[in-house]
């Protein structure tokens, strides 16, 4: 497995909130994937020793059984799409925890897009207007395919989201510099 990912902070503090993103999101997205294949685990009657990530031990243990897991196994399409679910709930665990930061994140935040490498199968994450693309060489040419879509208010269905949260959409009025 492998995972790739690039923020990029706006705002007073969007440094701040960037590197918050590097620091907890793959570890997130690592925790929500451990605690579904404990649960797993569990449905099957095997036990496990704590569902609880407590210390140092734990974690080298669950990271273990994580690793174990992937590798003793075939990834099929039902293992990939409740791998995605991880990585939605590690991004929206993110969310939530830099709510608690100790900097302001009324006007500073940050873009996070992530790919993950699982298997033979390539899954992009994305929040912002970042984007990531992925080159393919077709016939001595390279061509670029978009892995995510820029969230940008310019878009009708990014424009309703913001809407329907009680945001809004409307041309900045101030100095920019």
């Amino acid at each position: 497995m492998f995972y790739f990912g690039v923020c990029d902070g706006h705002g007073e503090y969007g440094e701040y909130a960037s590197n918050h993103v590097k620091a907890n999101l793959a570890p997130n997205i690592h925790l929500m994937e451990t605690n579904r294949l404990i649960k797993e685990r569990e449905k099957a009657g095997l036990k496990s020793r704590k569902t609880k990530l407590t210390n140092e031990f734990e974690v080298n243990y669950f990271q273990d059984i994580f690793e174990k897991e992937y590798r003793n196994i075939g990834v099929n399409k039902k293992e990939v799409k409740e791998f995605a679910i991880s990585i939605k709930d590690g991004f929206l665990k993110t969310h939530e925890d830099i709510t608690y930061c100790s900097f302001d994140t009324q006007n500073s935040g940050t873009t996070a897009c992530s790919v993950i490498i699982y298997g033979e199968s390539l899954l992009c994450a994305n929040v912002g207007d970042s984007r990531a693309v992925l080159g393919k060489l077709d016939d001595d040419k390279w061509k670029s395919l978009w892995l995510s879509k820029d969230q940008k208010p310019e878009r009708f269905d990014e424009s309703l989201r913001i809407l329907s949260h009680n945001g809004r959409v409307e041309a900045y009025k101030g100095k920019l510099f």
